[in-house]
């Protein structure tokens, strides 16, 4: 436990960077990424400097553009905030800060990098300062009204621990070095006598890319609340396989997974965010959650991951009020239920919603893309047909090891009486919808394969005599009710 007779962490400062710190260039800039500082006076408000930065971003097409530290010294914490920004393709400038804590006195240098996508040019800029002491400050004027004072069983924390009890964070925390064994910030005690808070206050807990910030493991009947945190830069923001568990008012940021969860009995998320990381919530293995107000995104793969969820009754597996425009994985999952709920669709790693077993209720599939996001049949997912994808090639997604064939020219080549293109137009239609994200039933997995093979590598003439003409029109007649199943599509094909 901790007081405040124990030793403390040093003076920390957080630092932006200022207009007057030298920024000089390691690589030649790109001509499509360029960073301005844009400071005139930065302002000292007891506890950070700030500074306002953009990073200016010419004639490069949309996409998703990151912001990486390439290089922190060992004893400092750098972030980049945002880590990552949706670019809409126009020309435009975007404010970004690098946050940097370190000791007081200490000198360094740090590198960051633009980047977007892969292959793509990327500017880096060295940045070299010290962090100094701050100009004394007047003294802080009481407030007409002071707000009260945690209670009394509220123990003061100040450092990384264990918590046994009520704690109240006092200030931010920069998590170190983990022990061997321990890799965490804080590990909320099991098997207490009554539920317990850890309150923070609005304040940070803030880690070095490792580890998790808030650990808590327990199957007992009382549980834990965090409340009023800020949890940036671990591996893990909060990973937790409990019972009776509250997160109240909680940012989770700039980690690989966001939260990792499991437990047997309701847990709540309520009025929390989780943002700018790999993955965004991790459900495992158990499903008894309820969010409400809970915002996921700008996460790069996966809002929402359920994995090996399994082996209980239906009643006792469902998560309730999730909403998020990109797809969510399902890994090994089956029996579960989700409710009142948007996603932007379901991707497998084996079977779909019916062989799996997942009941959707009040739930929305949606795929988002040219415009608003659209409502999507719960079994087939988000499927447009093939006049559809043909009037929008640039809504394609990548599809990796198809046939030359597989593009624009023969999507919009008439059939002409030809089997071969009846078949392909619909083959390509399917594929487009199955890569977008949308469900595919094992009928149409299997009516894929056998188009695959019957399509071969070229295109050929399948005539009214050719023996394979029936298969061919029986194979686009299935794919082409799958194609229509879902979307604002119209077929289009001539046959």
């Amino acid at each position: 436990m901790f007081s405040k007779g124990q030793a403390r962490f040093p003076l920390l400062l957080t630092i932006f960077l200022l207009a007057g710190l030298a920024i000089s260039q390691t690589e030649p800039l790109p001509p499509s990424l360029m960073w301005n500082s844009q400071s005139t006076a930065a302002s000292f408000d007891g506890s950070a400097y700030n500074s306002a930065n953009t990073l200016a971003v010419g004639s490069v097409p949309a996409g998703t553009i990151s912001v990486l530290i390439a290089g922190c010294p060992s004893d400092w914490v750098c972030i980049a905030d945002p880590a990552t920004f949706e670019h809409a393709g126009s020309d435009a400038s975007y404010p970004i800060s690098l946050l940097i804590i370190a000791p007081q006195g200490s000198t360094g240098t740090i590198s960051a990098t633009a980047s977007r996508g892969s292959g793509a040019t990327s500017g880096e800029w060295t940045v070299s300062l010290t962090a100094q002491q701050p100009a004394e400050q007047p003294p802080e004027q009481p407030p007409a009204q002071e707000a009260p004072p945690s209670p009394a069983e509220f123990t003061e924390v100040y450092g990384c621990g264990e918590l046994r009890g009520n704690s109240v964070l006092v200030q931010d925390i920069l998590a170190g070095d983990f022990e061997e064994g321990r890799p965490f910030c804080f590990m909320l005690a099991p098997d207490l006598p009554e539920k317990s808070v850890l309150d923070c206050q609005g304040h940070s807990i803030i880690g070095n890319g490792e580890g998790s910030g808030i650990f808590y493991s327990d199957h007992a009947d009382n549980g834990w609340e965090i409340r009023n945190c800020v949890v940036m830069n671990f591996e893990l923001g909060l990973f937790t396989d409990s019972d009776d568990l509250t997160v109240r008012n909680v940012e989770v940021r700039n980690t690989d997974i966001a939260w990792q969860l499991g437990g047997g009995s309701p847990i709540a998320a309520i009025d929390s965010s989780f943002s700018d990381s790999r993955l965004g919530i991790v459900f495992y293995y158990t499903l008894p959650t309820v969010f409400t107000n809970v915002k996921v995104n700008r996460i790069t793969e996966y809002p929402f991951v359920f994995e090996g969820i399994r082996g209980a009754e239906i009643d006792e597996n469902k998560v309730a009020n999730l909403t998020t425009s990109g797809p969510s994985l399902v890994i090994k999952s089956t029996d579960f239920e989700i409710v009142n709920s948007r996603l932007g669709g379901l991707e497998f790693e084996d079977g779909d919603v019916t062989s799996n077993n997942i009941v959707l209720t009040e739930t929305k599939l949606t795929r988002v893309g040219g415009g608003d996001a659209e409502e999507c049949d719960p079994i087939s997912g988000c499927v447009h047909s093939q006049g559809y994808w043909e009037a929008h090639p640039e809504e394609w997604p990548e599809v990796e090891g198809g046939a030359g064939w597989f593009n624009v020219t023969t999507m919009t080549t008439p059939p002409a009486g030809n089997a071969w293109y009846m078949l392909a137009h619909q083959y390509m239609a399917a594929v487009l919808n199955r890569e977008s994200g949308a469900a595919v039933p094992p009928a149409i997995a299997g009516a894929l394969e056998d188009s695959e093979d019957l399509l071969g590598d070229e295109i050929y003439e399948i005539g009214p005599d050719h023996p394979d003409r029936a298969l061919a029109i029986s194979l686009a007649d299935t794919l082409e009710a799958y194609n229509a199943g879902g979307g604002n599509g119209r077929g289009q094909g001539q046959r």
